[in-house]
């Protein structure tokens, strides 16, 4: 692999990189444990996940953060659509 690898003890995370890393691990629990699995047949956390998402892309600073949505045997899905400021 190009460049040259790590050896030794890996610095201590910044303040802004942990404070990232706290919330990238409570997005992950909120994903994971409390929504739980999302599909067709659990349309509810299927959508509690989108708008996590849509405020987090939000929160990040994208623009223009848009549902693109279609229908599926009657039922409603979303695909987000955020652009890079």
């Amino acid at each position: 692999m190009p460049g040259r690898r790590h050896e030794g003890a890996l610095p201590d995370a910044s303040e802004e990189e942990a404070a990232l890393a706290a919330v990238l691990k409570a997005d992950v629990d909120a994903l994971a444990g409390d929504i739980g699995e999302r599909n067709d047949g659990r349309i509810d956390a299927l959508r509690d996940a989108a708008d996590l998402v849509a405020g987090r892309f939000n929160d990040a600073g994208y623009s223009a953060v848009q549902r693109h949505s279609f229908d599926v045997g009657g039922t409603r899905f979303d695909n987000l659509v955020a652009e890079v400021p």
